[in-house]
């Protein structure tokens, strides 16, 4: 039996980046967590950590986090999806890189769906900060 190839970021026609402000999230809050898609007009509360994407079904979407300020000596990575019934039985996403920083999703089941989003902020010397953001995937026939 052969296992399916997750899909590389340019199989996606939906691209969403997480932009972080370490110092910011750090504290622990989302408010410097700003989301970005290629969805508009039809997607809501772009720079938000509450992102809305719309898009369709068996659309493959890729999610890149970057760190607001680069020449800080922070990382940011998403460690994890949580459950969410936009994932259908195979379209759970999987990081396509071993940094973590980039991940690939196909949206199977049409409704209005949390995403949850687990992410890690590390700074040298300094413990590691997880944080959880929601944003929604709007998934259409």
């Amino acid at each position: 039996m052969t296992q399916a190839l997750t899909p590389s970021p340019s199989d996606c026609n939906v691209k969403i980046v997480i932009y972080v402000d370490t110092a910011k999230a750090r504290t622990g809050s989302t408010q410097g967590i700003y989301m970005v898609d290629n969805r508009a007009p039809k997607s809501y509360s772009e720079g938000t950590a509450n992102l809305d994407t719309y898009c369709n079904t068996n659309d493959y979407i890729c999610w890149r986090i970057l760190p607001i300020d680069p020449d800080t000596h922070d990382t940011v990575a998403i460690t994890s999806f949580d459950q969410s019934l936009a994932w259908g039985y195979g379209g759970n996403p999987k990081a396509s890189d071993n940094t973590n920083t980039v991940w690939v999703g196909r949206a199977e089941n049409q409704g209005n769906n949390q995403t949850p989003i687990n992410i890690i902020i590390t700074e040298s010397n300094k413990n590691p900060v997880t944080l959880k953001i929601n944003p929604v995937l709007n998934v259409n026939g």
